[in-house]
Formats: structure tokens, C-alpha cells, sequence
């Protein structure tokens, strides 16, 4: 990819993500004292999990604390294992035993 258009695109992730916080930050304030959980709902990608770790793991609107918690999608996240696994040109039986131990190592 080049070097350019890698930047933009890191710039309108960067955009995405300010805009959607501003929107989680407002409904949180309409809402106010009527919110009594909010979910994450994720596949645990590299984006979705820096998002949590930078942002939601401990989101703050006007200096109070909103508790966030997060849940792992696991169809979605299978998916992705499964994507990896193709990846790596492994034998049908070889392919099998990375994702039991990529599934294994996920549970814990």
C-alpha cells in the first residue's frame, strides 16, 4: 500500500472514531441518569480492541466515569480465525488443529 494513501485512510479511521466517541458522548448525556448499561459488542479485531483499550475501557462525559462493558461477538471472531487459518496454507488436519488451539487460547 502506499505510503500516502495508507495516511489517509489512517485519517479517516481517526475521523470515524473521534465522530462515533462525540456520538456515544451525546447520547450518554441525553440519556443521562436513564442509561443503566451500555454493551461493546465485538469481533475483537486490531480496531475494534485498540478502541476499548484507547477509549471505552474507561470512557469519561463531563468527568464522570460511564462503565462500558464488552462482549466478544464469537460467530464474528470464528470468522476471523477462520480467514487466518486459510492464510496460512496449512494441510486440512494442520488447518484443524490451529483453530481448536486459536479457539482454546481465546477462552481463556
Amino acid at each position: 500500500m502506499e505510503p500516502y494513501r495508507a495516511e489517509c485512510q489512517l485519517e479517516q479511521l481517526q475521523k470515524w472514531i473521534e465522530n462515533l466517541t462525540s456520538l456515544l458522548s451525546s447520547v450518554v448525556r441525553a440519556c443521562g441518569e436513564r442509561i443503566l448499561k451500555i454493551a461493546y459488542v465485538t469481533d475483537a479485531g486490531m480496531i475494534e480492541t485498540a478502541y476499548w483499550k484507547t477509549t471505552l475501557r474507561k470512557f469519561y462525559v463531563d468527568g464522570q466515569r460511564i462503565k462500558i462493558d464488552r462482549t466478544v461477538d464469537y460467530y464474528h471472531a470464528r470468522l476471523r480465525l477462520t480467514a487466518i487459518a486459510d492464510s496460512l496454507k496449512l494441510d486440512e488436519k494442520a488447518r484443524q488443529d490451529w483453530l481448536e488451539n486459536a479457539q482454546l487460547a481465546n477462552r481463556s
